[in-house]
């Protein structure tokens, strides 16, 4: 399978050079990878809300219309599983990045080594990503795949699908304009997933503590679920540990 990737760089050689080095890659890995170069944040936005997103884009920090991460917000919030990395002469923003979730930051100039080492592990994860399996949801901003087992819980909130990450994030859809368990009936085909009343799906898997009136998700965070379905969670959630348990023990 060819991957995409969008090259952003304001200066018209170092956008170049980084195609160029796309190239060598290339030809040295003997993969295929369809490379486009922009210039402006604008411009790289645009034609993903013409043309669909890429799989890995390289992007600078300094641009003198949108910054890089505003820019990676932006692709975040469009497709929350797109690859980024930072190459960028600057050496302090490292920081940043992170905050954005960037999967590399990579300093100019970088050896053939140094980069081909960061695209290798890209792409690695990019194969990784492709097995796992994923839906898509429709928000304010697009499309966006998310991987069903990046999923702690779904529930409504404002009127809209809201589904809650096993990172602490959140990504909402547009209004809600059909009943809940129609709107969740593919998770709810997931043996990971259990159903906890009108409008509350649990991804099991995610559970870390239960008790009588609460569950606590692995990144901490404790929700109430409707006191009739406490039971039917914890029975469960029993079940799937017991499983995971023996088939530790198998292996």
């Amino acid at each position: 399978m060819k991957t995409s990737i969008a090259v952003l760089d304001s200066n018209h050689m170092q956008r170049l050079e980084t195609l160029s080095m796309l190239e060598e890659y290339s030809r040295r890995r003997r993969i295929e990878l369809s490379c486009d170069g922009y210039a402006s944040g604008l411009d790289l936005l645009k034609a993903i809300d013409l043309y669909g997103h890429y799989d890995i884009y390289i992007l600078e920090t300094d641009m003198p219309d949108i910054n890089g991460f505003y820019i990676a917000r932006e692709l975040r919030a469009r497709y929350s599983h797109c690859k980024i990395i930072y190459y960028t002469a600057n050496k302090t923003l490292a920081l940043n990045a992170f905050e954005v979730r960037a999967d590399n930051y990579v300093i100019k100039p970088a050896s053939a080594e140094r980069f081909d080492t960061a695209i290798d592990g890209i792409l690695d994860e990019l194969e990784s990503d492709r097995t796992r399996a994923l839906i898509e949801v429709k928000t304010r901003m697009g499309f966006i795949r998310i991987a069903t087992d990046d999923i702690a819980y779904v529930n409504i909130d404002k009127r809209c699908l809201c589904y809650h990450l096993k990172d602490g994030s959140s990504i909402h859809t547009i209004l809600l304009r059909e009943p809940f368990k129609t709107a969740v009936e593919g998770l709810m085909q997931d043996p990971d997933f259990c159903i906890a009343g009108a409008s509350l799906l649990i991804n099991l898997s995610s559970i870390s503590i239960m008790n009588r009136h609460a569950l606590m998700f692995n990144h901490g965070e404790w929700i109430s679920p409707p006191r009739a379905s406490i039971k039917t969670i914890y029975l469960a959630w029993k079940c799937k540990t017991e499983q995971k348990v023996s088939a530790q023990n198998l292996a």
